[in-house]
């Protein structure tokens, strides 16, 4: 295994010779992307069979080449699996340079999404009051979170969009809708998912939100 420092830290000489190298390296990139989400056709149909070769033809892959593609995806395969079982890997900019860095996963509960936390002992207020848009703002997060970013985290480090910022002042008023690992990584709890997913029902049938009941928390709609 080559070392990653030497790779990160280290900084080549140039040799006038390889300006354009990669010059259509960003082409590679999205035939590459164009694989990947292929291959996302293989959810819930893991009976089935990939024509690998329909696919190359598609995207005009010389043959000599399939075998070498196929090989890279069994070896970031391979690596996921053994090396990266309970981490993720994450980019990170730390002064104008790039880093992966692999981070430790939570745990998902497959079939709703909802982090496994052990919250059962978790206590809740016993009432809590949520604005009209703060309950819009869940409504969209939960949705996002479930449909969208299938149960990846929240990241508050840079929060860039007005969603990320919006959210990051709800959880500094009501932090018991969130989980924070830590990171600056933000999931829904258990009660901001329920809540959540309450609320996005209510507007879909055009109904007025009223006072709710989850377990021994009452939530007010001001």
């Amino acid at each position: 295994m080559s070392r990653p420092d030497s790779i990160i830290h280290d900084n080549p000489k140039s040799n006038g010779t390889n300006q354009n190298v990669y010059s259509n390296f960003s082409e590679v990139i999205d035939m590459l992307n164009h694989v990947i989400n292929a291959l996302g056709e293989f959810k819930n149909r893991y009976d089935k069979k990939f024509n690998f070769s329909e696919l190359s033809k598609y995207l005009k892959i010389p043959k000599a080449d399939v075998d070498k593609l196929i090989s890279l995806i069994l070896n970031f395969q391979e690596k996921y699996e053994n090396v990266f079982t309970n981490y993720r890997l994450k980019k990170k900019i730390i002064n104008a340079t790039t880093y992966l860095v692999a981070e430790k996963k939570i745990e998902y509960e497959n079939k709703s999404n909802v982090v496994n936390l052990n919250e059962k002992e978790k206590s809740y207020p016993n009432a809590i009051t949520l604005k009209r848009d703060q309950a819009k703002l869940l409504s969209d997060m939960i949705f996002i979170f479930q449909n969208l970013k299938r149960g990846k985290a929240f990241d508050l480090n840079y929060p860039e969009s007005q969603l990320l910022i919006n959210l990051k002042i709800m959880k500094d008023n009501h932090p018991y809708l969130f989980y924070n690992n830590g990171n600056g990584l933000i999931y829904p709890s258990e009660l901001g998912i329920q809540l959540g997913n309450l609320i996005h029902s209510y507007n879909k049938s055009n109904k007025k939100l009223m006072n709710l009941k989850f377990k021994n928390t009452t939530v007010i709609f001001d």
